[in-house]
């Protein structure tokens, strides 16, 4: 059963938390990091980095230990960096990643950091311990990843997209177009299983893109995704310009459901998911203008221009 609601500026979760954004400095940014409380009063602020005209910060993950891991960089130079922050706010390191795409937890006090290089595409997996050392490099020619996520016990789900043919170490896929995939690392970055998803059309045009990854209670991971053309998923083909929520077994791959988000066309984009530990889950994104259904629920976005659209936060229940 999904719930939905709509928001135009923020959300709030019940918990100590932090967030990042850019603080505007005579028309250049710098970073901030800030520590709310459980009612949302601010606790600390931070600001990181240099003064620069395209700074941004994209993800926080906060470790077990509390510790906090956020990221920033410019995209237009193609560099970023990951620090690592205690519950106070003082600085415990610092990394330069230059092709970052995006990190998660490890499931315990470090880090997964998958970046990607063009020219030619080389997708790297690297698991970091909570100095920041890397541990293991695991790296995929002609590959790329959008998507990481972690269990308790250190396995990592990968997804992203590869062209040709590609040696995933438990065994080599052949793309058919814009093929996606999923695959699963152990703690040790040994590979355990892999599934991809080409496009079932042909027309030429298909393309998808892993937006986020998380896992339930019992370790299994979902993903959210945009796509347009026509994907199967497990659970028939999905078509036209949409999103959907892809959920598969942890011990094999295969798709326990999919459940496509909307319907194609209607502009809506599923941009994160996250999981409370059990068997509900969280989606944010974005719709309109217009409406949007999801099961027995339409929203209509407020029409407040051309191009205007409205946050959506729905949640799923298993």
């Amino acid at each position: 059963m999904a719930k939905l609601r709509r928001s135009q500026f923020a959300l709030r979760v019940r918990s100590r938390l932090a967030t990042a954004g850019r603080s505007a400095e005579e028309n250049r940014k710098r970073i901030f990091l800030a520590k709310l409380s459980a009612e949302g009063h601010p606790l600390w602020i931070r600001t990181m980095g240099q003064a620069y005209t395209m700074w941004a910060a994209s993800s926080i993950v906060i470790d077990p230990s509390g510790d906090i891991v956020v990221d920033w960089g410019a995209a237009s130079a193609g560099n970023s960096t990951i620090a690592k922050l205690d519950a106070n706010g003082s600085e415990l390191w610092k990394t330069d990643v230059p092709t970052l795409q995006t990190f998660s937890s490890d499931g315990a006090d470090g880090i997964v950091v998958v970046s990607f290089t063009t020219n030619p595409w080389v997708l790297s997996v690297v698991r970091r311990d909570a100095n920041g050392q890397a541990l293991w490099d695991r790296q995929y020619t002609s590959a790329d990843g959008t998507a990481v996520t972690s269990d308790a016990q250190g396995n990592i789900y990968v997804a992203g997209t590869f062209i040709g043919a590609v040696d995933f170490g438990v065994e080599t896929l052949v793309a058919d177009g814009v093929t996606g995939f999923v695959l699963k690392l152990d703690a040790t970055g040994q590979a355990q299983w892999v599934r991809s998803y080409p496009g079932q059309i042909g027309t030429g045009d298909e393309r998808m893109a892993w937006t986020d990854a998380t896992v339930d209670a019992l370790g299994n991971p979902m993903l959210s995704l945009d796509f347009n053309g026509g994907y199967d998923f497990g659970a028939g083909t999905f078509t036209g310009a949409s999103d959907a929520i892809v959920k598969l077994r942890a011990d094999s791959g295969e798709t326990l459901w999919a459940q496509e988000l909307g319907v194609g066309g209607q502009n809506d984009a599923a941009s994160s998911i996250a999981s409370d530990g059990q068997f509900s889950h969280y989606v944010a994104g974005t719709f309109g203008p217009g409406a949007i259904t999801i099961g027995d629920q339409t929203l209509y976005a407020n029409d407040s221009g051309v191009g205007a659209v409205d946050a959506l936060v729905f949640q799923i229940s298993e």
